[in-house]
């Protein structure tokens, strides 16, 4: 319909502003070949290739076990990621603000779809009475931000290299957007695994080498506390949304519920 083929139209704009603005970074996106208006399709090139998360799980599991080189690994490639953000924003970026009263009451949409899908108010530790209320701006740079920026969107190609795939539609926002999008994908690269009920987080070092990537003086605007706070609960809701449709057995739900999603 006509929605899809926008966002296929979008898609394939994505694709070819980003194939410009990351001449110069060493991560780039899969190439948009041919858009095919008749069909709503995507035409891209192949890349041949591997997620690149197992590695990157690989590599924070050695440093965990005191393997320098591969936690040095780990910081080269996730702050590659950091850089080829910083060529994004920095193509088309512009001073702005942010609304944190409407931050607020977007964070309390949230909180109510956790609520409904019966997480205990006790582990959301009082966040709807903090929430409301809320108001205030805080300064920001604006960019063109990239709503698929996924650690699972990552491949390693045949040559080496790190490519992403779908950028998702391009729209203004601020940057700690972006930044956020990654950064909770990657606090959950162990999702899925039984060592992320018992908290295993990569290693924190790696989360300062992306920040250190993308602004090497250092600086992260409090704009990103924000946004972090609202992927994650986008992401804890999305694993409840996940566990209702999943086929495991009904009475196995409430357990994952409990100890695995909140």
């Amino acid at each position: 319909d006509a929605e899809d083929l926008a966002r296929a139209r979008d898609e394939f704009a994505s694709l070819k502003y980003l194939e410009n603005a990351l001449s110069g970074s060493p991560i780039r996106f899969v190439t948009g070949r041919a858009f095919l208006e008749s069909d709503g399709a995507v035409v891209t090139g192949r890349v041949r290739g591997h997620d690149a998360f197992r590695d990157l799980r690989r590599w924070d599991r050695a440093a965990a076990g005191g393997d320098a080189a591969a936690l040095a690994e780990l910081e080269r490639h996730v702050a590659d990621v950091g850089r080829m953000l910083a060529h994004v924003h920095r193509s088309d970026s512009s001073d702005s603000e942010v609304d944190i009263g409407a931050k607020a009451r977007k964070l309390l949409t949230y909180a109510a779809g956790l609520e409904a899908a019966g997480v205990n108010a006790a582990v959301l530790r009082g966040l709807p009475v903090r929430l409301r209320g809320v108001a205030g701006r805080l300064p920001t740079q604006t960019a063109r931000t990239l709503k698929g920026i996924d650690v699972r969107n990552l491949l390693w190609s045949d040559d080496g290299r790190l490519v992403c795939l779908d950028p998702g539609a391009m729209k203004r926002a601020p940057v700690e957007a972006d930044l956020a999008r990654f950064l909770v994908t990657f606090r959950i690269l162990y999702w899925g695994a039984p060592s992320f009920a018992l908290g295993r987080l990569p290693a924190p070092r790696a989360e300062a080498a992306f920040l250190g990537g993308y602004h090497p003086a250092g600086e992260v605007s409090r704009v990103l506390a924000w946004y972090l706070l609202k992927e994650v609960m986008k992401h804890w809701l999305m694993a409840h949304t996940a566990v209702d449709v999943s086929s495991m057995p009904r009475f196995l739900k409430p357990g994952v519920r409990r100890w695995y999603v909140d």
